[in-house]
């Protein structure tokens, strides 16, 4: 009887001992850290804040958020792969182990100091229509400001971080700047507010290597409770390379939010002013009643079809065919039928003649009390023709 119960007491403590087991971490990571699970779905991310390592643990495949580093008072500006802050982490879920190095701005954090998350991207776009900054409050807004995003880069990290539970309590400052072709390492340095007044001020270094102009998007979260009342957004920037300040519009004024498109219809032309990123389809085409097999080409010689969204001004070239209808002249006793293209004005020169015979009007009764009005063909009809 006394080994049962041992054997018994020893089966619970082994069973007890098995479930609050809890392995050991290793958190000898390297750069870019290991593939070690932290266990329960777990990982653990290295940040280096000025060279001082932060360990953080953190869900599997989930975003890391600037506000769970501990800095000690230091305003973090972006989290980079590499120490030479070249390769950005862009908010995507982290699936093992990592390193991350965090980019810190000087002094103090303005009057405004909860941006949690600021998503950077650099774009080569020609025209992408956008200047300025706007507060996002709702999804709808959101949804409807990215719904013809120029760039697919961050899609998948607007949609997977920006949804109906961030909005909750969280709202979003987009920001575009366009950078000159010698300025580098743009940043959100801090967001201050002022009253109503919210200024998100950037930071960036002149002197750098001559590039294309580009231009640049920072989506930045903040908390509804900070930003409520405001009524006016505005930019400064700050040079880095030589502390010059200047508070105004960064953004490029002349960039147009509307696409003048020319469409070659045969030999004639016609013009079309649409928003940018639209895409222009048949139903766009003018007097499209009077086609049919509308196709849109990109290039003259209509080998290219066109599909994607507009940059900027464009030629456009479209292939058709013109609709042909039927006109039944009645005169008197006799019918003469002809056919007449879309959207053409009837004439009596279109009757046919008949020799003794002169046309003095056209009617669409056989009474001759309702005129033709010279309205364009848009389908098979029937003409009167009084004669004398």
């Amino acid at each position: 009887m006394r080994r049962v119960i041992v054997f018994i007491i020893a089966l619970i403590t082994f069973i007890l001992l098995l479930y609050n087991y809890i392995p050991e971490q290793d958190g000898n990571g390297g750069l870019g850290g290991g593939d070690q699970d932290a266990g329960g779905g777990q990982i653990t991310v290295f940040v280096f804040v000025d060279g001082e390592r932060k360990e953080i643990v953190m869900r599997k495949d989930s975003s890391l958020n600037l506000e769970d580093i501990p800095t000690s008072g230091k305003t973090i500006t972006g989290l980079y792969y590499d120490p030479e802050y070249k390769y950005r982490y862009m908010g995507e879920a982290i699936g093992q182990s990592t390193t991350l190095y965090a980019k810190t701005g000087d002094g103090e954090t303005g009057a405004f100091t909860s941006i949690a998350f600021t998503l950077h991207e650099n774009e080569s776009m020609t025209n992408p229509g956008y200047s300025g900054i706007e507060l996002i409050m709702l999804t709808l807004d959101f949804d409807a400001h990215f719904a013809t995003y120029p760039s697919a880069v961050n899609r998948v990290a607007f949609v997977s971080r920006f949804d109906d539970n961030f909005f909750v309590e969280n709202a979003v400052i987009v920001l575009y700047a366009l950078a000159g072709a010698e300025e580098a390492d743009f940043s959100v340095n801090e967001v201050r507010k002022a009253g109503a007044t919210l200024d998100v001020n950037l930071a960036f270094r002149s002197g750098a290597e001559a590039e294309e102009k580009t231009y640049l998007l920072f989506a930045i979260e903040v908390k509804k409770r900070d930003v409520s009342g405001i009524n006016k957004l505005t930019i400064s920037v700050i040079d880095t390379e030589t502390g010059a300040k200047e508070s105004r519009y960064y953004g490029d004024p002349t960039k147009k939010r509307e696409a003048e498109v020319t469409l070659i219809i045969g030999a004639d032309r016609a013009a079309l002013t649409v928003p940018l990123n639209y895409t222009v389809k048949a139903t766009d085409v003018p007097r499209r009643e009077y086609y049919e097999d509308i196709i849109i080409y990109e290039d003259a010689e209509k080998t290219v079809p066109y599909n994607e969204p507009l940059k900027e001004d464009k030629v456009l070239y479209v292939s058709c065919r013109l609709r042909v209808f039927t006109v039944a002249f009645i005169i008197g006793e006799r019918v003469e039928f002809v056919t007449r293209p879309a959207g053409m004005v009837l004439s009596l020169d279109d009757v046919p003649p008949q020799d003794g015979e002169t046309y003095i009007g056209l009617f669409y009764d056989e009474r001759f009390r309702v005129p033709y009005d010279d309205a364009p063909l848009t389908g098979s009809t029937v003409i009167y023709v009084k004669s004398e």
